[in-house]
């Protein structure tokens, strides 16, 4: 049996990854840096590894005997600095691609970010596009792309996977900021949630289908050599995706607007918040998150308003994954209006949110009914 190699295995997507390799069967090792918490890849029984990406000798000894290897190392945080995306996104993708090839790896399998894109030019957007990224963050996932690819062919496959934006159990970040929003509305016993209708197209994607992309592409011939958007099958507008959220959580949707002049003008106030207001609300969700944590909620969900994060809801954010789909990738979540309510389940379960309310678990469960 071939062992895989999962770097950033602690991390969101990358416990999902040895999730999905473990169940199917293979032998894997999961790494990440000193410190990290492997429970979960313990749990399953794969091999645990520390090493950091600037230690050379200890990704060597990691990634010996390992027929492929997934990067799912990444700082995904768009406040951070231009130095801390570029030590992890890009020095850090280089020196993992360059150890995997030094060790013999055949295969290795690159987590990018449709960021690379920037604002996608067409819609929906194909990996052949124009790469236009537009903040550190995107600039810092193109450049660890072309670092991994660089090395393709050169003793080494290298397949490259650009998730759009990943949401799912054990994520803290991206929707999670929402989720964390609504939570904190739900633990104060408001009843509504303003939100508008309608509004840009935005293409999401389970952490789970990530994994089973990355999976297929490890072992697949089709994948070497080639970028892959992964998304799912069903682009919602902003404004439903609002809706579904405050709906799974209990709240009512109000200021039942449908506008895409609203939205802009929303969308563009947020974006241009004056730094000191800024930094007053997000220290207003953190007292609210600080009153969850008192509440009994162990690991509550922390929202935050980046703004850099606003402006993937500018305009649409759709893509094109004929090619995924061309190696034989299906989504096991293909609509985010349904798989989103199992997230918020697993949050709940977990404390990390309050429950919904029985009345929309109710509505849930006879929405599943409804549809099969």
């Amino acid at each position: 049996m071939d062992t895989v190699l999962v770097a950033g295995a602690g991390g969101f997507i990358g416990s999902h990854i040895v999730e999905q390799l473990s169940r199917a069967g293979h032998r894997v090792a999961a790494m990440d840096r000193p410190g990290a918490d492997l429970s979960i890849a313990r749990g399953l029984g794969a091999e645990e590894v520390h090493a950091d990406l600037a230690d050379q000798p200890a990704m060597a000894r990691a990634l010996e005997g390992a027929s492929a290897a997934v990067n799912a190392t990444g700082l995904f945080d768009l406040a951070a600095t231009k130095e801390a995306l570029d030590a992890v996104n890009v020095r850090g993708a280089l020196a993992f691609a360059q150890a995997a090839r030094s060790a013999g790896v055949k295969r290795l399998v690159h987590l990018s970010s449709v960021g690379v894109y920037g604002r996608p030019s067409q819609s929906p957007m194909p990996e052949d596009g124009p790469l236009r990224p537009r903040n550190p963050y995107e600039v810092s996932k193109l450049e660890g792309e072309q670092q991994a690819m660089e090395l393709h062919g050169k003793g080494l496959e290298v397949a490259v996977l650009r998730p759009t934006l990943v949401y799912g159990p054990r994520s803290r970040y991206g929707h999670a900021m929402l989720l964390g929003l609504v939570g904190q509305v739900r633990a104060l016993s408001w009843r509504r949630f303003p939100t508008l209708f309608g509004g840009p197209l935005g293409h999401y994607v389970h952490a789970a289908d990530v994994a089973r992309a990355a999976a297929l592409c490890a072992v697949h011939p089709g994948a070497s050599g080639q970028a892959f958007n992964v998304a799912d099958d069903a682009p919602i507008g902003l404004g439903d995706t609002f809706r579904v959220i405050v709906e799974a959580m209990g709240l009512v949707p109000s200021l039942r607007l449908r506008s895409s002049w609203a939205w802009a003008i929303a969308l563009w106030a947020m974006r241009h918040l004056p730094d000191a207001l800024l930094r007053a609300f997000n220290r207003r969700l953190a007292r609210g998150h600080a009153y969850l944590v008192a509440r009994g909620h162990r690991t509550a969900l922390a929202p935050r308003l980046d703004r850099d994060w606003i402006s993937y809801f500018q305009g649409d954010h759709v893509f094109d994954t004929t090619r995924l789909r061309s190696i034989g990738f299906r989504p096991e979540h293909p609509d985010f209006r349904t798989a989103v309510h199992g997230v918020i389940g697993w949050y709940a379960e977990a404390g990390w949110l309050p429950p919904p309310p029985r009345e929309a678990e109710a509505r849930h469960a006879a929405q599943g009914e409804a549809t099969r």
